[in-house]
C-alpha cells in the first residue's frame, strides 16, 4: 500500500485543536491530556467544538472554512468558467485565484503550496481527531440516551468530513477505486512522540469506511428523531444516498431517499428564495450550519467565509464572486441552469443599490453586484448574512436522487416524474408529464440535470455531480473534463516536505 509520512499534519492538527478548544492540553513532554472528557459536560463542549470547525467558524485568515466556505466556494469556482460565468472581481483573497484562472490553461494548476488547500486539510483532520477523542471516551457519558446521540454525530461528523474531503482530495470512485487518496485516522492521538506515519488509504476504502459509520450512526440516531439543530439520523441517510449515487448503486440511494421523504418531518418551503437566508432551520432543511453574530465562518468584516465572498451588500459581503449575468441563460455554455420563463430561481432585483438590505432583496436570488455597479453583473442572494444558517442538506435534493435513481433501476415512472415535478412546480413553472418522456427515456435525466443547475447553483454541488453523470466543464468548443487530476486537491506541500519513502 502507498505509504506516506503525514507526521507534520497530525502535529498540526493536534496543537490546533489544543490552542483553539483548549480541550485537549499538550504537556513540556508532549503528552496530549487523556483525562479532560471524563464527563458529558465536557464531552458534550467537545462536540460543539467540533460544530464549530464543520462550520468553519471565524478563527482568522488562517483557518479552514469547510462547510462555511470552502466546501461550497472551490467546487463552485471549478465548475464553472472564469470570465464567461463569473469573474473574480478584486484582487482580496488571492489564494483563490488557483481555482479561478485554471480555464483553459493547462499549466494553471491547484498547487500544493495553495494556502486554502492547506489551511481545509488542516481542520478538516483537527475535527476528525476531536471526534475520534470524543469516540474514544464515549464510555464516561452515563446516560445511555445521550451517550449514543454524542457517538452517532461524531460517527457522523467524522464519515462528512472523511465524504467532502475523499471527493476534493482523490479521483472519482468510478475511474478510481484503487487510487491512494487520503489518511483515514480512526484514533484520537494521544502523545505526539508517538505519532505513526498512517498509510493513504484508497478511494474504495474510504467509502467502505464512510459506509460502515454512517450506517452505524444512522442507528445510533435513528430515535433522536430530527435531533434539532445537529446531524441526525436523517442527514446519516441523505450521506448515504449521496454515497451510493456515486458508487452507481442506485437501489441503495433510491432506499436512502425514501427514509428521509417518506418517514422525515421536512417539508419544502413554499416558495425557492425561503430556503435561504434563514435565522434558524427551515422546514427543508436536513442539516445546516448554525451561525450567529457571535460565532460564524464571516463576513465583509473579517473577508472570510461564503457570505463575504458571494454577498455584494454593504452589510455583509466583499461581492468578490460575480455572476455574468448572460450566463444564467447561455446556450453556449454546458451547465447554464436556462431558466424558463417565470421561474421564481432567476429574479433579480434590479434597483438594488448600495443602501439595499438583505431584507430587502425579498424574493429575488440575484441582484447587480454592488462592487461592480453593472447591471449585467450579478451577485446570489442565497448567502446574505453571517447570522443565518448555511444549507447543507435540502430536502429539495432528496426528490432529485430520488428521481435519478428511479430512473437508473427502472425507467421512468410516474414517482420519479412526480419527484422532478415538486421542484418544478415550487419555481412556478410548468409540471412535466409522464407521456413527454415516451419517446426517448434519456430526455428525463437531462431534465433532472437540468432541474438540479437551476436548484442548486452557487451551492457547491455542480462539479461533484458533473463527474458523477461523466459530463464536461465549460462549453463544447472549450470543454474541460471534471475527472481530470488538475481539478483535485493536491496533498498539501507542508505535508510533503515531512514525507519518507
Amino acid at each position: 500500500m502507498y505509504t506516506k509520512n503525514i507526521k507534520f499534519a497530525a502535529l498540526a492538527f493536534v496543537l490546533i485543536l489544543s490552542s483553539c478548544s483548549q480541550l485537549l492540553d499538550i504537556d513540556e513532554e508532549g503528552q496530549i491530556s487523556g483525562d479532560v472528557l471524563v464527563d458529558t459536560e465536557s464531552i458534550e463542549q467537545a462536540l460543539v467544538g467540533a460544530y464549530y470547525n464543520l462550520g468553519g467558524t471565524n478563527d482568522g485568515n488562517t483557518g479552514g472554512q469547510l462547510f462555511g466556505g470552502d466546501f461550497i466556494l472551490i467546487p463552485t469556482l471549478l465548475s464553472k468558467n472564469n470570465g464567461t460565468e463569473y469573474i473574480w472581481s478584486s484582487s482580496q483573497a488571492t489564494d483563490y485565484l488557483v481555482f479561478t484562472e485554471r480555464d483553459g490553461n493547462a499549466n494553471v494548476k491547484i498547487i500544493a503550496t495553495n494556502a486554502r488547500v492547506q489551511q481545509n486539510w488542516v481542520r478538516a483532520y483537527e475535527t476528525i481527531n476531536l471526534c475520534n477523542s470524543i469516540l474514544a471516551n464515549i464510555n464516561n457519558v452515563t446516560d445511555a440516551s445521550a451517550r449514543e446521540r454524542i457517538e452517532g454525530e461524531a460517527l457522523a461528523i467524522r464519515s462528512v468530513l472523511y465524504f467532502e474531503m475523499v471527493r476534493l482530495w482523490g479521483p472519482d470512485i468510478s475511474i478510481g477505486a484503487t487510487a491512494p487518496a487520503i489518511p483515514l485516522i480512526a484514533e484520537p492521538f494521544e502523545d505526539i512522540n508517538k505519532i505513526e506515519t498512517p498509510t493513504l488509504a484508497t478511494v474504495s476504502q474510504v467509502y467502505d469506511k464512510i459506509f460502515t459509520d454512517l450506517t452505524e450512526a444512522s442507528t445510533l440516531l435513528e430515535s433522536a428523531g430530527r435531533n434539532g439543530t445537529s446531524i441526525n439520523y436523517y442527514a446519516c441517510q441523505t450521506y448515504l444516498a449521496r454515497l451510493s449515487m456515486h458508487r452507481g448503486d442506485f437501489g441503495a440511494a433510491k432506499d436512502y431517499a425514501d427514509n428521509v421523504l417518506d418517514a422525515g418531518p421536512f417539508s419544502l418551503v413554499s416558495e425557492p428564495y425561503l430556503a435561504y437566508n434563514n435565522a434558524i432551520n427551515s422546514t427543508e432543511d436536513v442539516y445546516a450550519i448554525q451561525q450567529s453574530l457571535a460565532n460564524n465562518s464571516g463576513d465583509r468584516t473579517s473577508g472570510t467565509g461564503i457570505v463575504s465572498f458571494m454577498s455584494s451588500l454593504t452589510e455583509s459581503g466583499i461581492g468578490q464572486f460575480a455572476i455574468i449575468a448572460s450566463s444564467l441563460n447561455s446556450t453556449f455554455l454546458a451547465n447554464t441552469p436556462v431558466f424558463n420563463i417565470g421561474d421564481l430561481r432567476a429574479g433579480v432585483l434590479s434597483g438594488a443599490d448600495r443602501n439595499t438590505t438583505a431584507a430587502q432583496l425579498q424574493n429575488a436570488l440575484y441582484y447587480p453586484n454592488l462592487v461592480n455597479l453593472d447591471p449585467s453583473i450579478l451577485s446570489s442572494a442565497k448567502f446574505t448574512g453571517s447570522q443565518n444558517v448555511i444549507p447543507v442538506i435540502r430536502l429539495a435534493e432528496l426528490y432529485l436522487i430520488r428521481a435519478e435513481a428511479l430512473y437508473e433501476t427502472t425507467g421512468v415512472t410516474q414517482q420519479a416524474v412526480n419527484d422532478l415535478n415538486e421542484l418544478r412546480t415550487r419555481a412556478g413553472i410548468a409540471a412535466v408529464d409522464l407521456t413527454d418522456f415516451s419517446a426517448s427515456a434519456d430526455i428525463f435525466l437531462d431534465s433532472i440535470k437540468l432541474e438540479s443547475k437551476r436548484e442548486f447553483i452557487f451551492e457547491g454541488h455542480l462539479l461533484h455531480n458533473l463527474r458523477r453523470w461523466g459530463d464536461i466543464v465549460g462549453s463544447s468548443f472549450d470543454s474541460e473534463d471534471p475527472l481530470d487530476n488538475k481539478f483535485l486537491f493536491d496533498i498539501p506541500q507542508s505535508e510533503r516536505d515531512t514525507w519518507t519513502d
